[in-house]
């Protein structure tokens, strides 16, 4: 995917991952000081930082592709651990990006999987849901814009079929700290690193200019054992 400049501005004014973790199973997951979420053991020797967008249809391709063999074949070992890093472009990535912590940080590999299975349907929405109600919500104050374009999106109805309360899922959105979070990094991501895409990957933090799709990035995890 070409690069979008980030536009600090729309992600403040309404302002794959890898693998699906199901509850009281697989490697843990953690917060990181940056405010990045982290699967496996933070001591592991080496880091895999994953820059990702949620309205980005490669990231999604990745998502459904490496689930299973980056966990199984590299976490659990405790040989790497899986840094998501979140680069927004957008009002739809980011209701998706802030819905990914719907149930608290320990969810969010889990969230971003099933986020990146169901985004054919729900960036379709929720463009059209944009297109046509984009005079409205610029009328509305940000918090409750971005609620409807969560919803507008169908992105609210997706998080309650997998079983997150009302209550989780408005929390999630109304996170205005992490929200700030996801603007820092966005800004990290798109303008100081100057990332050309997403997904994105850095090993201990060294780019790997050359892994694009799970193919590509196993063979360099391979060869960097």
């Amino acid at each position: 995917m070409k690069r979008r400049e980030f536009i600090a501005g729309a992600a403040v004014a309404l302002a794959s991952p890898a693998f699906a973790q199901r509850r009281g199973a697989g490697p843990a997951v953690s917060v990181t000081p940056a405010g990045t979420a982290l699967l496996g053991n933070p001591a592991a020797p080496r880091r895999l930082t994953e820059y990702l967008s949620y309205t980005c249809p490669h990231c999604a391709h990745f998502s459904g592709e490496a689930s299973g063999p980056l966990a199984t074949e590299f976490v659990s070992r405790g040989s790497l651990a899986v840094e998501l890093f979140p680069a927004v472009r957008d009002a739809l990535d980011l209701a998706a990006a802030l819905l990914a912590r719907t149930g608290g940080p320990s969810r969010v590999f889990a969230n971003s999987a099933v986020l990146f299975a169901a985004q054919p349907q729900w960036l379709e929405t929720g463009g059209a849901f944009l297109q046509a109600e984009s005079a409205r919500l610029a009328t509305l104050p940000p918090p409750l814009a971005l609620v409807e374009v969560a919803r507008g999106a169908g992105l609210i109805a997706l998080m309650e079929r997998n079983r997150h309360s009302a209550s989780q899922i408005d929390a999630a959105l109304a996170d205005v700290g992490y929200r700030s979070t996801l603007t820092r990094l966005s800004q990290q991501a798109w303008r100081t690193e100057a990332i050309p895409g997403t997904p994105y990957f850095k090993l201990n933090g060294r780019p790997l200019a050359t892994a694009h799709d799970w193919p590509s990035l196993r063979a360099q995890l391979l060869a960097t054992r």
